[in-house]
């Protein structure tokens, strides 16, 4: 993934412009490998368990890869080259892609071992609709938030308000619309 970044980031910064699609095109590096380690976790059910000695490894890696990337920024900052991490040729942009690399990689298989091992457990006030509903809230937050937030703007009240009412509102409206289509449209209960 470092090669790919930093070659890609050549021609789209990170953070810059990507064309009238706006698609990152600096992020698809890391894109792939989530999608490569995604078929790689499923293959070897890490979805069920994650491996100790991953684990660990995985934990120690994320945590060093963020102090390294704290001391990367601190140090580009101390210099005025940040813009220098985003893309070019230099060793903060080859630096910065891969510290990315790692937290992109060994980030999410520490959260999942996490989670695996701190959160699943029965909700007691998640029903069974509740649980039902929750790959389909997932997949339909987006266009819940994005309209709900729409929705809001024209309302005279405090940005930290609306986000508040986009937040509860939002993840309540995805399960409940989750649990509507699920219930009432032939064929999507397959689905999700």
């Amino acid at each position: 993934m470092t090669p790919a970044s930093f070659l890609v980031r050549q021609v789209y910064p990170y953070g810059g412009d990507s064309g009238f699609t706006d698609l990152n095109r600096w992020e698809w590096p890391g894109c792939a490998a989530l999608f490569v380690l995604g078929i790689a976790a499923s293959r070897h059910g890490w979805l069920t368990g994650v491996p100790d000695r991953l684990w660990r490894t995985s934990r120690t890696l994320t945590l060093a890869a963020v102090g390294a990337m704290a001391a990367l920024m601190l140090t580009a900052g101390a210099l005025d080259k940040v813009d220098n991490m985003f893309g070019g040729w230099g060793w903060l942009a080859l630096g910065f892609a891969a510290i990315e690399s790692i937290l992109t990689v060994f980030g999410p298989v520490w959260l999942l071992a996490e989670a695996r091992r701190h959160l699943d457990r029965p909700l007691r006030w998640a029903g069974p609709s509740v649980r039902r509903s929750a790959y389909g809230a997932f997949i339909l937050q987006t266009a819940v938030l994005i309209g709900l937030a729409v929705a809001l703007r024209p309302l005279p009240l405090p940005a930290e308000v609306k986000a508040l009412i986009v937040v509860t509102g939002g993840v309540a409206a995805s399960f409940a619309l989750a649990w509507q289509l699920i219930g009432r449209v032939p064929g999507v209960a397959r689905i999700l």
